[in-house]
């Protein structure tokens, strides 16, 4: 069984080695690493040229291709290029636990055969670090206040899967890239690679949860997207600037999701789908009574109540 960590890098020199080397340190050795950079302009090309040279049989550098613009992308790249049984996805700024691939790949063997035949994706706690590795907070489930368990269309308004700890089987991956060239023009309508992934293993296959920190989640002034502690005062003020720009911009990703996978939805799901992309068009009322019929409701007191205002 081939195991392969994806990494995708941008100008991240600053804490790069730290994550090759965590990584270089796993106790689960049957992996090779395969990295795309999307054009740095700092440090990180000769970091990674000098770990390939240093550990070759180890390490794979995709450097055949124009500038992806953005880790959704490169992180998709990554996925169409490698060919595996298992795949985890790697930034360049976190330190994995030593076990974090053992424990990954561990859950999937003890599955059975039938839920491995279908699309799989297993996901675990991590542990906000700042950018010194101090600890902030032992659990990101607990820091952001976000259950480990949803429902499948949750995953479109509240992903709770974080990239950095996951993996997915290659039958996950089929789907993902089940139409190409339309994803390759619709790629703009994907919010993260790693809320796609969820939403297809919600809708066709299985997650799975590990109760267990399997990396040091660091923040910094850098993060793209990062842990947030949603009892903040910073996550409050920002979160009250919810606009309708953002409400499109999921019913474009629903509206993505249910013509590309068009012929794999049921009569029902393909229903609540269509109606969740005309959710504009209905009262105030009607549009709460619709999410929370429908599972599309946020968790969280203070997710609920910005979700019903801007709704």
């Amino acid at each position: 069984m081939k195991v392969s960590v994806l990494m995708a890098t941008f100008n991240g020199d600053k804490y790069l080695k730290a994550q090759l080397d965590s990584i270089l340190e796993q106790t689960y050795r049957e992996f090779f690493v395969y990295i795309s950079d999307d054009g740095s302009s700092d440090e990180t090309e000769n970091i990674l040229i000098e770990y390939v040279n240093k550990y070759k049989e180890k390490i794979i550098l995709l450097n055949d291709h124009l500038a992806n613009g953005s880790p959704c992308r490169n992180f998709l790249y990554l996925l169409k290029n490698v060919e595996s049984d298992l795949y985890l996805f790697c930034d360049q700024d976190d330190v994995w636990e030593s076990n974090h691939i053992e424990c990954l790949v561990k859950k999937y063997e003890n599955l059975n055969i039938g839920e491995k035949q279908k699309p799989v994706l297993i996901h675990s706690d991590l542990q906000v670090v700042d950018s010194k590795l101090n600890v902030i907070n032992k659990s990101f489930f607990k820091y952001s206040n976000i259950p480990h368990k949803q429902t499948k269309n949750q995953y479109f308004v509240q992903n709770n899967v974080t990239g950095c700890v996951t993996l997915i089987n290659d039958e996950l991956k089929k789907l993902v890239f089940l139409n190409d060239n339309y994803l390759q023009l619709h790629l703009e309508n994907i919010p993260m690679h790693d809320v796609f992934f969820a939403v297809i293993a919600a809708y066709f296959g299985n997650i799975f949860y590990i109760n267990t920190a399997l990396i040091k989640y660091r923040q910094h002034e850098k993060n793209i997207i990062g842990a947030q502690d949603v009892r903040s005062i910073r996550y409050l003020s920002k979160n009250l600037l919810f606009t309708e720009k953002s409400q499109n911009s999921t019913i474009d990703f629903v509206n993505f999701f249910m013509n590309y996978f068009s012929d794999k939805l049921t009569k029902k799901e393909k229903c609540v789908l269509e109606n969740y992309c005309k959710i504009n068009k209905k009262n105030k009322i009607r549009r709460i009574e619709f999410l929370l019929k429908n599972g599309f409701n946020k968790t969280g007191f203070l997710r609920c109540v910005n979700q019903i205002i801007h709704i």
